[in-house]
């Protein structure tokens, strides 16, 4: 019994005490594991029992001591505070009012930025969070091998410390206690340590390698300098200030908590199949890594393992996962490509939140729940398609998503939706659902603009019967395409029948809108056209096809398509504008000027010239191939009454000779000048003579 209740002394000593470096309520609760198993309720009775009258043990007053401010517990001291912010070096006394210091309370000194050395006595055994949190300039510590424990954030931010003060006797060093220490060059932990918390090293930039004492029973360090747990299946502090590519030993099971968090110089880290855990903040804040290939062992990653590794852009993540924790990568504002597996039932708060460069996600088919702010402020994304087994969407999941224009959901709406799951997305975001689909509601569900993807109705009108259009020549008309649905309707061809044609191909309509297409009769013989033109499209209803006809006309003669474009109507009704008249009286027939190309309303001379070749006579003239109404023949004679036929061209045909009376230049289309010469020699004496006739039947 005496064993029993000096237990609980202990117990209700620690348990109302006020010594900041006192142990923890934690201490207190190993205790009453550790004690004997009796009766619960005589066992409860005599703890209250003694907690009474432990309590007046506790009493402590308050005091300073030259610059120090102290707490009094009675038998011994706590450094607690400075009367004013020392500067320089200073020495901890051992004893105050003849009590032994055995204590550095938190905060004690947290922001002396001049202070630059400290000496602690060797009545000390802890020192408690934030002691020396933010001394910029401490330099210089000196820590006896009676402290054991060296609290939280002890000397973070503590720049010029280029030695970690790890003393012999210490057992633990709590989280953070050396973090942002950026001038951190060497660090030893002794084989007295049994406890290294989190993120102890944590942005220590300047430390590249940490030594272990061999005869440490729990750590090791690899002779690179990273710490490894004592069964070496575990990595836990990687130097902050390396560089460049680490390969992880394929004996390594789990990446502890804060591991390589803040290793801002890693390029590339190769994690071995052996590895099953990957603890939070585990990488975090890595900004250099590119890309990350995490292996099919991994079956657990922990919160924020990931996070602010600005430089990742891309990463798989294993089918052995099930769940993505709280923020793992949030802030991967490098991110470009997740591939997230069909064995994930839960995307976590603030999973990808912040990931700006993620155009696209997949999420799988067996998620369940998508948590706060899960792909919040991811501005890249302009779709997401939610599977049918999502029935949970927390507050926020995407909201701020400023590119976001669409949300397909392709089950029944989730049971539970925050109403701003999506607020500040893109202007005019729409959620789709499908027919069939319960919960959901047109023309808003859950205060957002919603639709029924499976709706969309087509019809095509407008009036095709062109009529008679002469050959080779083209008519208009407008055909509209009309989405009477209530989702987009995707057109992905149009078929015209012969002689038909259309300015658009295909593309999207959009509920409500029409687009007009411009059709094109050409007919190219004197037939009858006509035949549907069908609209292909993903509609769910409605009629995508419209019949269009028409006539090929009989063309009018070239002269007189001729005549129409050289003459006005007014033109034409004075009679001048015939074959035969010479409309503006220069000589030339306007069928001459019609033949030779030449301008019917301004005078010309005549285009036709007669020359000596040798002992031969040639004449040359303009050809038009256009006009396939008329004939060229030139003529040869000797004296001006009889005339023989010696070379021709009709129907715009190139010209030939006839016989062997000529030869003839003509190549060319369009309007050419055409040579011929008489093969006839000309006389010593009397003449030979050579014209152009054009005739029309």
């Amino acid at each position: 019994m005496r064993t029993l209740r000096a237990r609980f002394d202990a117990l209700a000593a620690l348990s109302i005490s006020a010594d900041p470096h006192a142990a923890t309520s934690s201490s207190a609760r190993k205790v009453v594991t550790s004690l004997p198993k009796t009766n619960p309720s005589g066992g409860w009775r005599i703890l209250a029992a003694f907690l009474c009258m432990a309590a007046p043990l506790a009493a402590s007053t308050n005091g300073t001591s030259g610059n120090f401010k102290y707490t009094d517990y009675g038998t011994y001291i706590t450094i607690t505070g400075t009367v004013s912010s020392p500067s320089g070096a200073i020495v901890i006394p051992s004893q105050i009012t003849s009590k032994d210091v055995t204590g550095i309370a938190s905060n004690a000194f947290a922001g002396c930025s001049n202070l630059t050395g400290v000496t602690i006595p060797s009545t000390v055994t802890s020192i408690g969070n934030n002691a020396f949190q933010s001394c910029t300039k401490l330099a210089s510590v000196t820590i006896p091998s009676t402290v054991t424990s060296i609290g939280s954030y002890a000397f973070g931010s503590c720049l010029a410390l280029t030695s970690a003060p790890i003393s012999t006797g210490v057992t633990s060093i709590g989280n953070d206690a050396f973090q942002l220490c950026t001038g951190l060059t060497s660090v030893t932990i002794p084989a007295s340590v049994t406890t290294i918390g989190t993120g102890v090293f944590n942005s220590c930039t300047g430390l590249t390698a940490i030594s272990v004492d061999p005869a440490n029973l729990n750590f090791i360090s690899s002779a690179d300098g990273v710490v490894f747990n004592k069964l070496n299946d575990t990595i836990v502090v990687f130097p902050a200030g390396r560089t460049g590519d680490y390969t992880i030993p394929s004996n390594v099971k789990y990446i502890k908590t804060y591991a390589f968090d803040s290793c801002v110089g890693l390029t590339s880290v190769t994690i071995p199949s052996s590895v099953t855990s990957i603890g939070s903040y585990a990488f975090n804040s890595c900004t250099g890594l590119t890309g990350m290939t995490i292996p099919s062992s991994v079956t657990a990653i922990g919160d924020y393992a990931f996070s602010s590794c600005t430089g990742l852009t891309s990463v798989t993540i294993p089918s052995g996962v099930t769940s993505i924790g709280v923020s793992v990568f949030m802030g991967c504002t490098g991110l470009t490509s997740v591939t997230i597996p069909s064995s994930v039932i839960s995307i976590g708060n603030s999973a990808f939140s912040s990931c700006s460069g993620l155009t696209s996600v997949t999420i799988p088919p067996n998620v369940a729940s998508i948590g706060y702010g899960a792909f919040s402020s991811c501005t890249g994304l302009t779709s997401v398609t939610i599977p049918s087994s999502v029935t949970s969407i927390g507050a926020l999941a995407f909201s701020s998503c400023t590119g976001l224009a669409v949300a397909e959901f392709l089950g029944d709406a989730p049971t539970t939706m925050a109403t701003n799951a999506f607020s500040g997305d893109a202007s005019g975001f729409t959620v789709e659902y499908h027919t069939g689909k319960a919960g959901f509601t047109s023309p808003t569900w859950k205060g957002y603009p919603a639709i029924n993807v499976d709706t969309r109705i087509i019809g095509v009108s407008g009036n095709l019967a062109f009529g008679s259009v002469t050959v080779n020549s083209t008519a208009t008309a407008v055909m509209a395409v009309s989405n009477t649905g209530d989702a987009p309707l995707t057109v992905s061809g149009i078929s015209y029948p012969t002689g038909f044609s259309g300015n658009w191909t295909g593309g999207t309509i959009a509920a409500g809108l029409t687009q007009n297409v411009t059709l094109t009769f050409s007919p190219t013989a004197v037939q009858a056209y006509g035949g549907n033109v069908s609209v292909s499209s993903n509609s769910t209803s409605g009629t995508g096809t419209i019949t269009a006809s028409g006539q090929g006309g009989v063309p009018p003669p070239p002269y007189a398509t001729w005549q129409g474009t050289k003459f006005t109507a007014a033109d034409i009704l004075t009679g001048l504008t015939t074959m035969a008249a010479d409309f503006e009286g220069d000589g030339m027939p306007n069928l001459l000027e019609y033949a030779f190309g030449t301008d019917p309303k301004t005078p010309n001379p005549s285009p036709v010239t007669v020359n000596v070749s040798g002992s031969n006579l040639q004449i040359s003239f303009p050809c038009n191939t256009t006009c396939t109404d008329i004939t060229y023949t030139v003529q040869a004679s000797s004296d001006l009454s009889a005339w023989t036929d010696i070379a021709k061209s009709s129907g715009g045909a190139t010209a030939a000779p006839i016989g062997t009376l000529s030869t003839v230049s003509d190549s060319g289309t369009g309007l050419r000048t055409v040579t011929v010469i008489d093969s006839a020699t000309l006389p010593a004496a009397g003449g030979r003579f050579l014209r152009i006739k054009v005739s029309s039947p």
